[in-house]
């Protein structure tokens, strides 16, 4: 099982390490909100490819 886990791991580890770096890329800042959008697009586009369904949820201020 170990071996196994090692061997999908290393598999894809480009890939995810692409991922990361591209998520830290995306200048977030406090006050929240700033670069929300570019970073909810990546993670809906990776939950996407991962075949993996999402729901984004907006909040209304008043």
């Amino acid at each position: 099982m170990e071996h196994a886990l090692r061997s999908i791991i290393a598999e894809h580890q480009e890939n995810w390490i692409g991922f990361t770096k591209a998520l830290i890329e995306i200048p977030t800042e406090n006050l929240p909100g700033v670069a929300y959008r570019a970073c909810v697009d990546l993670l809906a586009h990776k939950l996407t490819e991962l075949g993996l369904e999402y729901t984004e949820e907006q909040k209304v201020t008043l």
